[in-house]
């Protein structure tokens, strides 16, 4: 499967709309960033965040899920990298 990059909606606990964009290599969760307005979490910096909820998704990605799950939405790797970047950065 290699590495794939899926963005999906989240309900984070706060009021405002969120989502994430998760790095999958070989179907499994490596990498997550997650955004809620202005803020962003990356999966370093804790395994739950209070307003975010957990910050890497337990959930593995099938073999067919760009048919079998319209909710997510593949994006590039540069798109995650800077979103990684920046959320990383202090």
């Amino acid at each position: 499967m290699g590495t794939v990059y899926v963005r999906f909606d989240i309900e984070p606990m706060s009021a405002a709309e969120g989502y994430a964009v998760c790095e999958f290599v070989d179907g499994l969760p490596t990498r997550q960033v997650t955004v809620v307005g202005d803020r962003l979490v990356s999966s370093l910096d804790a395994e739950e965040d209070p307003e975010f909820g957990p910050t890497l998704t337990e959930s593995a990605l099938d073999e067919d899920w760009r048919t079998e799950e319209p909710e997510l939405t593949e994006v590039g790797a540069g798109e995650f990298e800077e979103l990684w970047e920046r959320a990383t950065a202090r």
